[in-house]
Order: C-alpha cells, then structure tokens, then sequence
C-alpha cells in the first residue's frame, strides 16, 4: 500500500524529509506505525514525529470555541478523549469533534449536556497530521525518534479473557 500510495504521488520514500505516524488506535496498529515511522526516518536520514490523532481532529475542525472535546470510539464501549483549550474566553463555549463516520462517538450526543455544540469532521486527517508534524519540527520541539512511544491504558484483550 506504501509503495502504492508513493507511486500516485510520484514519490519516493528516500525523498520524504518527516516520518509521522498518529494515535490513538489499537495498540498494535500504533506500534507498527511508529516503528515504520522510526525505521523509514532512520534508513533514508529523515526524522519522524508522533501526532495525536485528537490534536489532528482541533487542527482540521478550527473550531471557534474556547474548549474542545475530541472523542473518538475505542471499541467496546470506551472512547478515547481530548481535552483542548483553544483561547482564553470569558465565554464558556464548547465544541465536541467527532469523525463523521463514527457513529459510536456521535450516539455520545444523547447522554451529554445540550449546552455542548457538535462538529462531525468529514475526510482524512492526513494534510493535518502532517501540518502538526511539520509546525513542530519548524518549532524545533524536541521530539526524537527514540522518544515515540504508543500509549495504551487498556488491559489486553489476553489478559481480559485469561482463563487458569
């Protein structure tokens, strides 16, 4: 799919200068991610980033709302969430950001408060992904590849269901 992807592009992977790879997701998809990310950056002499999928979603949305709430499903019943504060307001507004796609996160609208506006997010996240890759190693933030790391704070599904 890469080899595929690049050659629509006509790119080549020894031509790309940053590496970013998103989350969150499933802990052995983001793991790949950020291992291709390392090991692309490492083997071509790029860099690589990781870039919160939730961060992604603020960056396409440009909501105008003081705060942000990203939510998007995690599969059995959890989500995953992201707080944003976008700017200092003495108004209280407040935006939710859903993937239009993901009706899970979207059915979260019925059990919260009315006073919350709702923005579903059409397309790929891809130009952001990248836009907040970029800003941050124009930025000079520190972020190596030794320092990606997938963040998972749900028990594996083998130790869920271990039986003795």
């Amino acid at each position: 799919m890469t080899e595929q992807a690049l050659a629509q592009a006509r790119f080549e992977l020894r031509q790309i200068e940053l590496f970013a790879a998103n989350g969150p997701g499933s802990f052995t998809g983001i793991c790949e991610g950020l291992t291709a990310a390392r090991a692309w950056g490492k083997a071509f002499g790029g860099k690589s980033r990781g870039v919160s999928l939730l961060e992604a979603l603020v960056n396409k949305a440009r909501p105008s709302s003081a705060w942000v709430y990203t939510i998007l499903d995690a599969r059995r019943g959890e989500f995953f969430l992201g707080t944003f504060r976008r700017t200092p307001s003495e108004k209280a507004s407040a935006t939710c950001l859903v993937r239009a796609h993901d009706q899970a996160a979207a059915d979260l609208r019925a059990s919260l408060p009315t006073s919350l506006q709702w923005q579903p997010v059409e397309g790929t996240l891809v130009e952001s992904i990248a836009e907040i890759a970029w800003k941050e190693e124009l930025a000079n933030c520190p972020s190596s590849a030794a320092n990606l790391d997938a963040y998972y704070i749900r028990r594996p599904d083998t130790e869920v269901n271990w039986k003795d």
